[in-house]
């Protein structure tokens, strides 16, 4: 049987005094949180009993979003909030909704509730410019991204594959008899517009389809998020588009209406996200739907945890998805 450790042993051990051990086993203050974060696993490590403190409440947490993705009519991100903030609530967790302009986005600068308010943890939503991530970061708060990640930066993140999702869209219209097919979104300024062009080039590559480039189209403003009419048709049309949100597949509708073409007898169309306007388009669009009640609920968790291991690794959480058909593709024939 292994003989007890000692406190002594202990202080020994990570050369540091007895007093300094009996404090951090006893939650006392005076003690950086690296050092009794050590004392801690090493006590652990070599069995002396130690009753872990009980975690502190969470009072605040914060939602900080981009102006340019909380939009009013773009419900995506506003239906996230409403469930983190629902989970919050029935811990009396108070969550902020914070959004950034697009100055404080470029130069770095954190909105002013940041510098008046302490949170315990921050999601930060949508994307960011590196500076703004930096400036987050140095606020200190556990923090965690909510619909995107950066390759360069140890932060937990929730998001979809959205990889895979534009390989199940593109898959989808193949399957359907579609051999003219393009893109709408600007991948060039988004990582998840990014990542769904790739899986959709993927299912060309793997079909042995022709990819052409007249074919993606961009019909929003890469520094607003605004969608436009304003953009440019390809003088021969393919026979399906996949838009990279439900907004970018309204504004496209009402191009094509503009140009007497129909949806899906002359194109067909699909998207991602499945918000309300859906169900409002003519006809019926179809989507797939990302769960955001699942965003919610694994941010929730996650954040939990990093605020009660401030150490721990950081997560990569992959939200589940599901294709809402409805009338906007047809089969071609």
């Amino acid at each position: 049987m292994r003989e007890k450790i000692t406190l002594q042993q202990i202080a020994q051990e990570l050369n540091t005094s007895k007093v300094t051990v009996s404090r951090a086993l006893n939650n006392r203050p005076g003690i950086s949180a690296e050092l009794r974060k050590k004392i801690l696993e090493c006590a652990e490590r070599n069995g002396y009993p130690f009753q872990r403190a009980a975690a502190a409440p969470i009072k605040a947490l914060a939602f900080l979003v981009p102006q340019r993705f909380f939009l009013e009519f773009d419900q995506f991100y506003t239906v996230i909030y409403y469930h983190l903030n629902h989970l919050c609530q029935a811990q009396e967790t108070m969550l902020t909704a914070v959004v950034f302009s697009p100055e404080e986005e470029r130069t770095g600068r954190l909105p002013e509730m940041l510098h008046t308010s302490r949170f315990d943890g921050i999601f930060l939503v949508g994307d960011a410019s590196e500076a703004l991530i930096q400036s987050v970061m140095d606020y200190g708060a556990p923090l965690l991204f909510i619909d995107f990640s950066k390759p360069d930066r140890t932060v937990s993140h929730v998001m979809a594959n959205n990889y895979e999702l534009g390989y199940e869209a593109a898959s989808l219209l193949i399957r359907e008899g579609h051999r003219r097919i393009g893109f709408v979104g600007d991948y060039r300024n988004n990582q998840n517009i990014c990542d769904r062009y790739l899986g959709f080039r993927k299912a060309l590559i793997l079909h042995e389809l022709e990819h052409r480039p007249e074919y993606d189209i961009v019909n929003s403003d890469a520094r607003t998020g605004l969608y436009t009419l304003n953009f440019e048709m390809p003088q021969t049309l393919p026979t399906a588009f996949i838009c990279t949100c439900d907004m970018a597949a309204y504004y496209l509708y009402e191009k094509l209406k503009m140009m007497h073409i129909r949806i899906p007898e002359d194109v067909s169309v699909i998207s991602f996200d499945n918000t309300d306007i859906c169900n409002k388009m003519e006809p019926p669009l179809t989507s797939i739907e990302i769960d955001k009640q699942d965003f919610a609920a694994l941010a929730y968790r996650q954040m939990r945890k990093q605020i009660a291991s401030p150490s721990a690794e950081p997560r990569k959480l992959l939200v589940n998805s599901r294709l809402v058909e409805r009338g906007s593709i047809r089969t071609c024939a």
